[in-house]
């Protein structure tokens, strides 16, 4: 309960990201083009996946249908917030793009009591992911 508590928060804040050359390193950007799916379809197709995985560790926080984005967050094994922000655009009518951040949120994982506070103060500490 704790760990998801706190991960409601840290989902929100997400201090990692908060400055640019810092997050470099614990971030990943990539496009995918997605051929077979309007974007209203790919937009569905991809939140239902992640809601069909929430059991293990992936929550579906938000789609907004309106703007094709849609946000879902993951817990590493050891409780490390990590997100994925994807925007979907439409190339045409059968086709879109699918422009995808994927970002640890802390540098502390969320067994840590008071993790998200102490992950804010500690917004300027350079750390890796453990791989991309």
């Amino acid at each position: 309960i704790m760990v998801s508590l706190q991960a409601s928060i840290q989902s929100k804040l997400r201090p990692a990201t908060w400055l640019p050359g810092i997050r470099n390193v614990h971030s990943e950007e990539c496009e995918w083009t997605i051929v077979g799916l309007s974007s209203a379809d790919a937009l569905k197709s991809i939140y239902d996946a992640a809601k069909a995985l929430e059991p293990d560790d992936f929550i579906g926080r938000s789609i907004d249908k309106a703007s094709g984005k849609i946000v879902v967050d993951t817990l590493t094994k050891a409780k490390w917030l990590d997100q994925i922000r994807m925007t979907v655009t439409p190339i045409d009518s059968k086709s879109c793009k699918a422009s995808v951040i994927c970002s640890s949120t802390g540098f502390l994982p969320l067994i840590i009591p008071f993790a998200p506070i102490f992950n804010v103060v500690l917004c300027f500490v350079p750390f890796g992911d453990g791989g991309k």
